[in-house]
């Protein structure tokens, strides 16, 4: 159970990461690859447990697991080297001068020196949006609403119900 919260984790990141991270032109394109390269994986994953299942090999099953955890491993070591997203960076500092120079650091250095200029509009952009934004609400603040309730409960239903029933798609 826990590598399906996991992959639910990694599926809201990834795309996040890559809009926080990614030029204005790029992020969409960025993102599709990103589906592209998950199905891919997925057919993978199956074409390989259908060729060790294919080989009859003795105990498969943990082949197939301990193969399927390559990829999630080289994941967490990915993840480990990569920088922290400007937009993060600037909401845990206030947008103050540390965390806006931070922020540009990190997008030059994921960009190339030449975009010094747009990085800068970027980070301002950002800035910008964090004002109007505001502070962000806590967990109970956002769960307060009676509406948020019931979808959440009704969403939580529907994937007990899900999982009970079998249909797991």
């Amino acid at each position: 159970r826990v590598e399906k919260v996991q992959v639910g984790i990694v599926s809201h990141a990834v795309p996040l990461y890559i809009s926080e991270c990614a030029p204005g032109d790029l992020r969409g394109r960025l993102n599709a690859v990103n589906s592209v390269f998950i199905v891919l994986g997925q057919v993978i994953a199956s074409l390989t447990c259908c060729f060790i299942a294919h080989l009859r090999v003795p105990q498969g099953w943990r082949w197939m697991l301990g193969l399927g955890s390559l990829p999630g491993a080289g994941m967490y070591i990915g993840f480990m080297v990569l920088p922290e997203s400007p937009r993060y960076i600037l909401l845990r500092g206030g947008g103050d001068d540390e965390s806006r120079h931070k922020a540009e650091d990190v997008l030059n250095e994921l960009r190339g020196k030449g975009a010094a200029a747009e990085v800068r509009k970027e980070v301002d952009a950002v800035l910008e949006s964090l004002r109007e934004s505001g502070v962000p609400p806590t967990l109970r603040e956002a769960l307060r609403p009676r509406g948020v309730q019931r979808a959440l409960v009704l969403g939580m239903s529907l994937q007990l119900l899900q999982q009970f029933s079998g249909v797991n798609t």
